[in-house]
């Protein structure tokens, strides 16, 4: 859509220029919108007022296919020359780093982050996508005191929190964080982090020490855990669990191995609506932590389950399992789904002890107005 309409724009006549150059600053920052960085810029040539609206555009993306196109230094050039001509603030930032291609320096990073935090940066999203076992990048200090930041998505980040993160002095307007093969590391010599006080929703994947983050969970609304090779500290989700109205997480981090507890036992999580597991599956110790989990959720309304793909011939549970399947009263107590309304489950093969399963859901959820099952390509 978006080189459809520079192409056509190209082609018009001069007056059609002068008539869309007429257009209103917003619906020109609207168009831009749709365009990457690259294409925005060039369409900025048209005419002065383009490139006014083009200086002033507060979204900047510097995605797979301007990473692709641009080689070397010239990268990092077009980078800073793209932040230093700005004339507005940079509300919003995406910069996709790949592995094989050329990677700024520290530096490099430091200084757009610096000036992003000078300028009204609200939504940061840095990326890189790699194979490595360690970060090769650390977050610069000055995002950490920046006060208009309000969303913060990093990949394969060092997040080294500065001194004086324990006096509440970090991140003061953040509401949203997602952290995927991070690292985090926080000075906590008088036993304390940072509060994040204002965050709303947390989301991290194969992160360590993110039970560093997040010691007061007053506005937490929205807590996402999938894969975590080192696993999660029970107390620290414990808390979280407690106050939450969301929850994705993957069924084997229910476990909760790294912390001691061979069966936790689940608080009452009144507030939570919404649940997502993945990778449900009938292995005994799973399948228990996830069951006893349901059952601590007497407010939930939406369930969606992701099972773990298998043939149907591959889905086996245990005797203990099979007992439970057969019999939903021992499953799941008569009164903790009975505000359910939403159910979601598959990839669904087919397998007898799928059924039996969905059966069981159905007979403890007297309010459901909808079920929804996704077939697999096993389906037999």
């Amino acid at each position: 859509m978006a080189s459809s309409l520079l192409q056509s724009v190209r082609s018009k006549p001069a007056q059609d220029d002068d008539m869309i150059s007429q257009l209103p600053d917003d619906l020109k920052h609207r168009i831009l919108e749709f365009l990457d960085t690259r294409e925005a810029a060039r369409i900025a040539l048209l005419s002065k007022e383009w490139k006014g609206v083009w200086l002033s555009h507060g979204r900047l993306v510097f995605d797979w296919d301007f990473t692709e196109a641009a080689n070397g230094a010239a990268f990092v050039k077009m980078v800073s020359q793209t932040l230093t001509l700005r004339s507005g603030p940079v509300n919003e930032f995406t910069l996709v780093i790949r592995e094989s291609g050329f990677e700024p320096t520290q530096s490099d990073l430091g200084l757009w982050c610096g000036y992003l935090s000078r300028n009204g940066i609200v939504k940061l999203d840095l990326l890189r996508t790699t194979d490595d076992a360690q970060p090769k990048y650390k977050l610069p200090d000055c995002i950490f005191s920046c006060p208009t930041i309000k969303h913060l998505t990093l990949y394969s980040f060092t997040i080294d929190f500065p001194d004086n993160a324990r006096f509440g002095s970090v991140f003061s307007c953040l509401t949203s964080l997602v952290l995927v093969d991070c690292v985090v590391s926080m000075p906590l010599a008088n036993g304390t982090a940072p509060s994040f006080p204002n965050l709303e929703k947390l989301v991290f994947h194969n992160c360590v020490h993110i039970e560093n983050l997040l010691t007061s969970v007053r506005k937490l609304k929205f807590l996402g855990a999938w894969d975590q090779r080192v696993g999660i500290d029970w107390e620290w989700f414990k808390s979280r669990f407690q106050v939450v109205r969301a929850l994705c997480i993957a069924a084997k981090l229910l476990l909760f191995k790294n912390a001691g507890v061979a069966k936790p036992s689940f608080p009452t999580a009144l507030n939570l609506r919404a649940l997502r597991l993945y990778n449900f599956s009938f292995a005994e110790e799973t399948f228990n932590a996830s069951i006893q989990l349901l059952k601590q959720c007497p407010n939930l309304h939406v369930l969606k389950m992701t099972l773990e793909v298998e043939p149907p011939s591959h889905v086996h549970a245990g005797e203990t399992i099979s007992r439970m399947l057969e019999n939903p009263s021992s499953l799941l107590n008569d009164h903790g789904l009975c505000e359910l309304g939403i159910v979601e489950i598959g990839p669904f093969a087919g397998s007898r002890q799928e059924m039996v399963f969905v059966k069981a859901i159905l007979s403890k959820t007297p309010a459901l107005v909808r079920l929804i099952i996704k077939e697999s390509y096993h389906f037999e």
